[in-house]
């Protein structure tokens, strides 16, 4: 029993050091510098909270043909996006010094304008929904 076993046990390991077993690439095999290197993530899908990023890696198959891999992610944040000319756009924070002397902070889901003299004029917010909201501070601590 024991003769037989390491019989085996020879015929196995000479297989496995020939590249036949488990599917190992032989030299008359495609080789890996066949396969594409991965795509860059680029973003997919976006909405007003998330966006999709997805990128394609590539793999060798047993039979020798390169199999794509699609690989996702999903980023999910308060405010990410706003719509722009009917396009979902990156939000930015910044505020913008506009000519009149006034500033307005635009590039983001809501909307707010400053006045140049903040005693004298109002904030205004405009929500997504279209709401104009206004408001006048009494004081800064």
């Amino acid at each position: 029993m024991k003769t037989t076993f390491g019989i085996y046990l020879a015929v196995a390991f000479s297989l496995n050091s020939g590249g036949l077993l488990y599917g190992a690439p032989t030299a008359a095999g495609p080789k890996d510098s066949a396969v594409p290197p991965p795509t860059a993530y680029s973003v997919v899908e976006r909405d007003a909270n998330s966006r999709v990023l997805e990128r394609t890696t590539y793999e060798l198959s047993p039979s020798g043909g390169v199999v794509p891999q699609k690989h996702r992610y999903v980023e999910l944040a308060t405010g990410l996006h706003y719509i722009k000319n009917g396009q979902w756009v990156e939000s930015k924070e910044e505020i913008d010094i506009l000519p009149n002397g006034t500033a307005a902070a635009t590039q983001g889901q809501h909307q707010a304008h400053f006045p140049g003299d903040i005693f004298e004029g109002t904030i205004e917010l405009v929500t997504p929904d279209g709401k104009h909201l206004h408001s006048r501070p009494l004081g800064l601590s």
